[in-house]
């Protein structure tokens, strides 16, 4: 039981960085969140830099620096491509970074995050509507 959880803590210490060829940009992204950090106990997960047209994780970063309306990630991806931002263990991609082929610096991008489903309260129609409608 140790040794699994040694073996464990080893891989979580680890960088989570695919190994990239070729001309490299550091990519910083800057996500804001307009409505507050939407994640469970405002723990932010992994963000990952994911191949436009196979969502196929090039890079996955967890955050340096982050507030309670602001998470900064960076990492080096192949220059001259775009990319898709997701987090990791999501499905779908909520932002494309086009990364130009020679960069003179950090390329940075200001990304919001505002999550896609929304509680039945911010509905556009009113709740007594929807269930008058239900009854015809």
């Amino acid at each position: 039981m140790r040794h699994a959880a040694l073996l464990v803590a080893a891989l979580i210490a680890q960088p989570v960085f695919a190994e990239v060829r070729g001309p490299t940009a550091e990519a910083v992204v800057k996500v804001t969140f307009p409505r507050g950090n939407p994640f469970p106990k405002h723990r932010l997960p992994q963000l990952q830099i994911v191949e436009a047209g196979s969502e196929k994780a090039v890079v996955s970063m967890r955050p340096r620096e982050w507030s309670r309306t602001l998470a900064t990630y960076a990492g080096r991806v192949p220059a001259g491509k775009t990319y898709g931002l997701r987090w990791a263990r999501a499905a779908a991609s909520f932002a494309r970074l086009a990364i130009p082929i020679d960069p003179d610096g950090p390329v940075v991008f200001r990304v919001p995050y505002v999550p896609r489903s929304a509680p039945l309260a911010q509905s556009t129609e009113p709740a007594a509507m929807t269930l008058a409608r239900a009854g015809r």
